[in-house]
């Protein structure tokens, strides 16, 4: 799963914010979320995301930002961890990402 997450341009570990990233893709919102980030922490998503925990309340704000709503992007990211499980199922109805 680490490959494969990584080679479609998403994080490798943990894999609760690659599912993250893919749902960001998916809606259109990734480049929205990634230049929030920076303009949050002065960083590039793609150097911090390997430890989110650190940057949490600036990736929340930053998720409401590209979703426009804070309720969801809290709820997104405060539970990710430990709603999302990796199974055959979701793993195989991920659609890849666009190039």
């Amino acid at each position: 799963m680490r490959m494969l997450n990584e080679l479609q341009g998403f994080t490798g570990h943990p894999a609760h914010i690659a599912h993250i990233e893919r749902q960001l893709e998916k809606r259109g919102k990734q480049a929205a979320f990634q230049a929030a980030l920076r303009e949050a922490t002065g960083k590039a998503w793609t150097t911090e995301r390997n430890a989110p925990g650190f940057y949490r309340d600036e990736i929340i704000l930053s998720l409401s930002q590209a979703l426009e709503t804070i309720e969801p992007a809290t709820k997104l990211f405060d539970n990710a961890e430990t709603e999302f499980s990796l199974t055959v199922g979701n793993f195989c109805t991920q659609p890849p990402k666009k190039s």
